[in-house]
């Protein structure tokens, strides 16, 4: 029986023990704390439940951003406090837990997690206070020092448990992947590609990306390697791209184009293997210009690749070193600052009515976890794994107030029968079944617990209980009735990239091609992140790379006064690109027959297929006439 019900939790020797642990690093700091008469000790055990991590490198992060956001909260909070006003104080920390909640979509990995815990700390330290001012800077205080204990606690005791993660084991996959980028690239200029493949390759770089920081935390070896895996995951996707470029609609030379087929089969080779994937490059009788963009892609990942491989050494002095852009989303850090900043602000008109502790509890619910929700790419799905934890740990909070704590007496008790309880929480945590769910259970079990705090009256823990219950209840209700859908998050990403090829059009000097790169390789990645794998994915992704740079080199040839005239009339018809893809590259295509002069003339039939090619990666033609 007891079998089937471990299994059942998802259960096994190496969960039930980290179980054990978790159990054990929250009752120690909770312990810690109320032995210390630290104010609020139920405050010290909360880290233990998100620090905890699967590697020990992000263990080390989420305990040092954790510890950082806490502090810069507090001082947040402090400096929110220093207002006399309480109905002041709430409208600004209306605005601070805004800015902090759309931050967290401009950084990425533990720096996003400390923007979070800013946000949260400001409005633990901010609320109480702004109702019950004589205790604001001891309750400031207390939170501060219960952050410091839970985190030292869960760091102490888990470290030697925590695994140390695989990076050479990460890096030769990513060595595969690059591998698989140049095949595909061979296969394109042998005419012998498909959709398929460049979308299915285009998915794996967009999931490594996701996976390379967690692998990179807590080592500066991590970091630094970082920088390789976002060089080769760009030259990838430019690789993918240029040979797409030189295809066999723009009529190369056959013999020339299998030789270079053929080397880059030998690249791919290389690269599966443990020998050094730089290669000298053959002679082609293919024009340079037609070849540069191609080999500077293919010696970009080479030389990432090669800084991946066990035992590599530094690069060479002055070597370059293109790396995809910043991963920073702008309209959904607007967006979430927009909604959390607007769901504070009503709180805070609340308390203008209300001033008790169910109250307290009630809007303090609200602002963190409308930020814990808002930090989502999509709310929507942990909406009902938070609404369920929540009803847990509330309900749990529920029976030990009203139970376990009138019947304590003494510090001893207090400590011995929360064991139970934090035991229950280990192995909800440690259990593949309820483990998102058991970290807002076991956060609301202890803030709805009020463990080491005096006996209250009936009357007040259910209403505590029910305003806490109200405030998850509000925020998970409105995410789910307004979600975040995939579609939307495409149809953002694929404006952005709309506008980034209208600045290119309207900016008549020549653009730096790098970081034109660098901004649509994380265009390209920001797409495939955000289709899910029932979601059709469009075609054409690698064409917007094309369209881009084929802008830029028709840019830098119309300074030319003999190309002057093409390049106004291209110009001319590229104003209206959105409208009428077609007839545009119709147009190009003929101004490249009517072009003397070869290398204008691959740009515009380039420029063309580009156009076309890209149709398939407009959302809608809605959004195209927008």
């Amino acid at each position: 029986m007891l079998a089937a019900f471990t299994r059942w939790l998802g259960l096994d020797e190496a969960a039930a023990a980290q179980a054990a642990r978790l159990a054990l690093a929250a009752w120690l700091a909770f312990s810690i704390a109320a032995l210390l008469h630290v104010q609020n000790a139920y405050w010290a055990a909360m880290p233990i439940w998100v620090v905890a991590q699967p590697s020990r490198g992000l263990l080390l992060e989420r305990a040092l951003y954790r510890l950082c956001g806490t502090l810069l909260g507090a001082l947040v909070g402090f400096a929110v406090l220093a207002y006399d006003s309480p109905t002041l104080q709430l409208v600004l920390l209306a605005a601070v837990i805004a800015l902090f909640a759309g931050t967290t979509h401009l950084l990425r990995g533990a720096k996003a997690y400390a923007a979070l815990m800013a946000g949260m700390t400001a409005a633990v330290v901010v609320i109480p206070s702004a109702l019950s001012p004589q205790d604001s800077w001891a309750l400031a205080l207390a939170r501060v020092e219960c952050t410091l204990i839970g985190v030292l606690t869960v760091t102490l005791v888990l470290w030697l448990f925590t695994p140390k993660v695989r990076r050479s084991d990460f890096y030769q996959r990513a060595r595969q992947l690059a591998a698989d980028t140049v095949d595909f690239a061979a296969q394109t200029l042998s005419a012998d590609s498909e959709p398929a493949t460049e979308l299915r390759l285009l998915k794996a770089l967009s999931e490594m990306d996701a996976e390379a920081r967690p692998v990179s935390a807590g080592s500066l070896r991590g970091y630094r390697h970082l920088r390789h895996v976002e060089q080769l995951l760009l030259a990838s996707i430019n690789l993918m791209a240029a040979a797409q470029a030189m295809s066999s609609r723009l009529r190369p030379d056959a013999q020339a184009t299998a030789a270079l087929a053929n080397h880059l089969q030998q690249v791919a080779a290389r690269l599966r293997s443990d020998e050094p994937a730089i290669l000298p490059t053959p002679v082609h009788n293919l024009p340079p210009r037609r070849l540069a963009r191609l080999e500077q892609a293919l010696d970009q990942l080479c030389r990432a690749a090669a800084q991946l491989a066990p035992g590599a050494g530094p690069l060479p002095a002055g070597t370059q070193k293109v790396a995809l852009a910043a991963d920073r989303n702008w309209p959904l850090a607007l967006r979430t600052a927009t909604t959390t900043g607007a769901a504070a602000l009503a709180c805070a008109a609340l308390t203008q009515a209300f001033s008790t502790h169910a109250t307290e509890l009630a809007i303090l619910g609200v602002c963190i976890f409308s930020m814990l929700l808002g930090s989502m790419a999509q709310p929507q799905k942990h909406a009902p794994h938070m609404l369920l934890g929540v009803l847990a740990g509330v309900l749990g909070a529920t029976f030990y107030r009203f139970v376990v704590q009138p019947h304590l007496d003494g510090m001893l008790e207090l400590i011995l029968t929360l064991l139970p309880f934090l035991l229950v929480g280990g192995i909800l945590r440690a259990s593949r079944r309820f483990a998102v769910a058991a970290i807002d259970a076991n956060m609301c079990f202890l803030l709805a617990s009020q463990a080491g705090m005096p006996a209250a009256s009936g009357g007040e823990i259910l209403s505590s209980s029910a305003a806490l219950l109200l405030g998850a209840g509000l925020v998970g209700t409105g995410f789910l009735l307004f979600p975040r859908t995939a579609q939307r998050a495409l149809r953002l990403t694929t404006r952005a990239v709309l506008r980034d090829i209208r600045a290119l059009l309207r900016d008549t000097q020549p653009l730096d091609r790098e970081r034109w790169l660098a901004l649509a390789g994380r265009r390209v990645l920001r797409l495939m992140a955000h289709t899910p794998s029932t979601t059709p994915t469009p075609a054409g992704l690698l064409m917007l790379l094309n369209l881009g740079q084929s802008i830029i080199d028709l840019h830098q040839l119309g300074q030319l006064p003999e190309h002057r005239p093409i390049y106004q009339e291209a110009m001319a018809r590229l104003a209206d690109f959105e409208r009428q893809p077609r007839a545009t590259a119709e147009f190009l295509l003929h101004l490249a027959q009517d072009s003397s002069d070869r290398w204008l003339s691959v740009t515009l039939q380039t420029l063309a297929y580009a156009l076309l090619d890209s149709q398939g990666s407009w959302l809608t033609q809605d959004l195209i006439s927008k």
